[in-house]
């Protein structure tokens, strides 16, 4: 699968966020999407996502070539991001069932559990009671262990500590080493898209 932009651009009322951006990702070639806080990462993510519309410019979807329409996209991606929900009211065990319902995973959910290393106690909390940094951790791995071919990043490690930026760093590798998923991160930390040889930085964009 492939993704490729032309000449896009954004605007929010008389202000212009960026325009003349073109870029084609695929399995390939993951994308990060760089620049300082403010500079419109995390709108460029959403809008290649399919989740905001742009102002200017094409984004279009290609499966072995052919291509698709944007309206199903969102059957074909996960997303992970600080500004995401959880079902709070679900425990760990819940929250991948009811997932599962919309995504199936690449992954039996026994194993996403160990990879997780919840403590048994933490498992059966339910996720209003989980710290940032867990809840984070769940968002990632409902996103990089679901069963679709575009995964979008914003700021993985945000709220992250050492101990699960490392697990982060572990995971992605091996996600990107199967070369299955089209890859797009959003971040102003290198370490979180170190194996993106391709950028878009958006603080030359305006």
């Amino acid at each position: 699968m492939r993704v490729e932009a032309e000449n896009i651009a954004k605007k929010f009322a008389y202000e212009r966020i960026f325009k003349h951006i073109s870029f084609r990702a695929d399995c390939q070639s993951p994308l990060a999407f760089v620049g300082h806080n403010g500079s419109g990462k995390s709108t460029l993510l959403k809008i290649t996502a399919g989740m905001m519309p742009l102002s200017e410019g094409k984004i279009s979807y290609f499966q072995q070539n052919t291509p698709i329409s944007g309206d199903n996209i969102f059957r074909m991606l996960s997303l992970a991001t600080p500004y995401q929900q959880l079902p709070e009211e679900l425990t760990l065990v819940e929250v991948l069932n009811f997932h599962e319902k919309f995504k199936r995973f690449t992954l039996p959910k026994s194993e996403i559990q160990a990879r997780l290393q919840f403590s048994k106690a933490q498992q059966a909390k339910s996720i209003k009671y989980f710290s940032s940094g867990m809840k984070q951790k769940l968002k990632l791995a409902l996103a990089l262990f679901s069963d679709v071919p575009l995964l979008f990043l914003d700021e993985p490690t945000a709220n992250f500590d050492k101990k699960n930026t490392e697990w982060y760093l572990a995971e992605i590798e091996e996600i990107v080493e199967q070369k299955q998923k089209v890859i797009f991160v959003a971040s102003n930390q290198p370490h979180e898209y170190f194996f993106c040889q391709n950028m878009i930085n958006l603080n030359q964009s305006k």
